[in-house]
């Protein structure tokens, strides 16, 4: 008798197919001739894994700006992460993937899915004007141009530090939103989790533990049911912050390694290869001899917090009080798939590329009107029943 995964039919070996990461794709196309023609398949090419395509994020022109008349005022740009001297895209959000021309401000990018903000309309409204609009949280799908806009909270009237997207399709088809609020002191008081499976949201108060607050150079990762979050602790220590999708359990992870750029942390969490990534830059050598590294690490074990270091790399002077300490240097994200670190610098906003396998480094092209975060974007072509409900429950309400 053949084994049970070769008497499936070709639909639901390109559903399961669909569901693991690029990298492994690839192994996969190795062991099986049969998995060989189903990827390389041009018929499949939008229905499999891709790696990263580029990084999406928002551009916004202010009052001051010479070039007010642009239309639109305000949009979402797409870098493409490949070498090339080309200005980053305006992307058509407001007409390809939502039935109205908002404004889309872009919050959160992840595994494909887009979260933004879509606010009422700014037709007459200055750029001072957008922190007191009323705004609604949407949830898309660029590649399959499906989205779905979230319900309102029960209770609003929280003040939210950030808002963070969760989602993993080889996990399951249910994606979920992190509003984390704030108390007066600026600290993490709670959550509101929504879940796409419910159409819910949750409000958990932060469990007992450290006080934290949102790091200034702010990062998230959502990995293994858990939103991971860049923080600081009351004294001002670096830390992770894990919270499952129920908002019920809150843990704590101190980081490797950190140092100051002014009064910020130059720490950020990234994903990569399946596991959670920090890098920093960290001081190291006697006192009359102080160097400065790049240093990366992974963590190995969740249930003993314990990092390993995977990368060091010794800095120039020039990089050091040229760039680092000057705080013009920005974290863009880790590949998601390999040994790569995207970045840029406040001096020629150029994207730029470091390998830690051969140490060097790639321009890859300006980032033009692109303001940070840089948030990357790996496309996802199956679709989601919790957007396809939402796509056609509002397109109809247009037409009542």
């Amino acid at each position: 008798m053949a084994p049970t995964f070769e008497r499936l039919t070709e639909d639901l070996h390109l559903e399961i197919l669909s569901r693991v990461p690029a990298k492994s794709l690839c192994r996969f196309k190795c062991a099986s001739k049969h998995w060989l023609r189903l990827v390389d398949h041009p018929d499949h090419s939008t229905r499999l894994p891709k790696s990263m395509a580029g990084f999406f994020c928002n551009s916004t022109i202010s009052d001051d700006d010479d070039d007010d008349e642009r239309f639109p005022g305000s949009a979402l740009h797409f870098v493409d992460a490949s070498a090339g001297s080309g200005a980053p895209f305006i992307y058509p959000s407001s007409s390809a993937i939502l039935p109205d021309r908002r404004r889309l401000h872009l919050l959160d990018c992840c595994n494909g899915l887009l979260l933004c903000r879509r606010y009422d309309d700014v037709s007459t409204t200055t750029q001072d004007d957008y922190d007191f609009i009323t705004f609604t949280y949407v949830v898309c799908n660029p590649a399959t141009e499906e989205w779905a806009v979230l319900p309102d909270r029960v209770q609003d009237d929280k003040v939210v530090g950030t808002a963070c997207l969760g989602f993993d399709p080889a996990a399951a088809p249910h994606f979920h939103v992190f509003l984390f609020s704030l108390d007066a002191r600026r600290f993490i008081s709670g959550v509101d989790v929504y879940s796409s499976q419910t159409g819910t949201w949750t409000y958990k108060v932060k469990r007992r533990g450290e006080t934290l607050r949102l790091a200034d150079h702010q990062s998230a990762v959502f990995l293994n049911g858990y939103l991971h979050l860049s923080t600081a602790c009351a004294q001002r220590y670096p830390s992770i912050l894990a919270v499952d999708t129920k908002g019920e359990e809150w843990r704590y992870f101190d980081t490797p390694c950190d140092m100051h750029g002014g009064d910020e942390f130059l720490g950020s969490i990234h994903q990569s290869q399946g596991r959670l990534h920090y890098a920093s830059f960290n001081t190291t050598g006697d006192w009359d001899e102080v160097q400065i590294q790049l240093q990366v690490y992974a963590l190995d074990d969740y249930a003993t917090d314990e990092w390993i270091l995977k990368h060091t790399l010794e800095l120039s002077e020039t990089d050091v009080h040229g760039g680092i300490i000057e705080r013009k240097f920005d974290w863009i994200e880790m590949h998601p798939e390999s040994n790569l670190i995207f970045f840029c610098e406040e001096s020629d906003s150029t994207l730029k590329c470091y390998s830690m396998r051969s140490q060097e480094e790639t321009e890859l092209r300006t980032l033009g009107e692109g303001q940070p975060p840089y948030l990357p974007y790996v496309p996802l072509y199956s679709s989601l029943e919790s957007l396809r409900i939402g796509h056609q429950d509002e397109t109809a309400d247009k037409f009542i």
